[in-house]
């Protein structure tokens, strides 16, 4: 890559313009935020309503509304609106960035120690932490539903097109997404599969609104209409969005005594009672998604896609 590449590069990392930020729930282990879950559908709805309401999309095929309805949430120039909206937001309850700054958030951070990732620590950041129906991940896995849930449904249409039916085509989208992060970019720095998750959730809203025999989105009487019960952040969001519940896996550069120790620290001196029902919470009521059951067979068979060593089992001894 150029010297001009890189720089620019840098630059839209540093502005949070694309598909980079790290983010951190172990600093929230002992904290209970607001279910943000409302204020989302309430973006959510708006976005879909300017839509609806747009004379010039009165004939367009649901397909079109479906790319029209992302384009809201995706922006113009960002890698997502709705990312950066839930981010910022006056209303919205998170934890902790950017109420102390971005640099004191990170510093506080398992990556904040001397020993971790400088990449992560001064250029890309962390997104702040939400409480999305009880599930708590940070405001980059809005981008991912959204800008990256737009890109894997692009190519699930293609796939489509090529001849091949729901099932395979979207078997088909995930393995290149896994191959891409695992494979391609996590053995030097990080492989986030909660973001993969983001991801697949996105490519499911997206098929959801225009396909099978109850989609989001219908039309009667040449008018389209939306199913506001559906149209619901909250279906599409699940626990292995928590990075905390769900590890990420570390590559050679970033799994270091620092990230490990901080780790430790935190399971010893934080009050667990919270976060062991939280994560009761998880397993009681959610179900293993196809994107991760896919990955799970995928650990069994080959070690790069282990990141159970890097779990708050396994660093910490805990057994919850």
């Amino acid at each position: 890559m150029k010297l001009p590449a890189v720089l620019l590069t840098v630059a839209l990392l540093s502005m949070g313009t694309v598909s980079a930020r790290e983010t951190d729930q172990y600093l929230s282990w002992d904290i209970e935020l607001q279910d943000s879950a409302p204020l989302i559908n309430g973006y959510l709805d708006k976005a879909m309503q300017s839509v609806l309401d747009n004379p010039e999309n009165k004939h367009k095929s649901c397909q079109d509304l479906s790319k029209k309805f992302y384009q809201q949430l995706i922006g113009p120039y960002t890698f997502s609106e709705l990312s950066i909206w839930a981010q910022n937001g006056k209303d919205m309850q998170s934890y902790r960035f950017p109420s102390v700054g971005k640099s004191e958030y990170v510093k506080e951070s398992i990556y904040g120690g001397e020993g971790a990732s400088p990449i992560i620590r001064w250029v890309i950041g962390l997104a702040p932490t939400l409480n999305i129906n009880g599930i708590y991940l940070g405001t980059d896995k809005l981008g991912h539903i959204s800008y990256m849930g737009n890109k894997y449904y692009k190519k699930y249409l293609k796939l489509r097109k090529k001849g091949l039916d729901e099932d395979k085509a979207i078997s088909k989208v995930l393995e290149g997404g896994i191959r891409s992060e695992v494979v391609l970019g996590g053995f030097y720095g990080t492989s986030s599969i909660s973001d993969l998750e983001g991801n697949y959730q996105g490519l499911r809203l997206a098929i959801d609104l225009c396909e099978g025999k109850n989609p989001i989105l219908s039309k009667e009487d040449g008018k389209w209409s939306v199913d506001k019960e559906r149209l619901k952040i909250q279906n599409y969001v699940t626990p292995e969005m928590d990075e905390s519940y769900y590890p990420i896996i570390f590559g050679k550069l970033t799994w270091n005594d620092s990230v490990k120790e901080r780790i430790q620290k935190i399971c010893a001196e934080k009050d667990l009672t919270i976060v062991k029902k939280r994560f009761a919470y998880y397993r009681e009521n959610f179900q293993k998604s196809r994107n991760i059951l896919i990955m799970n067979a995928k650990m069994q068979l080959d070690p790069k896609f282990d990141n159970s060593k890097f779990s708050y089992q396994k660093v910490c001894g805990l057994d919850f």
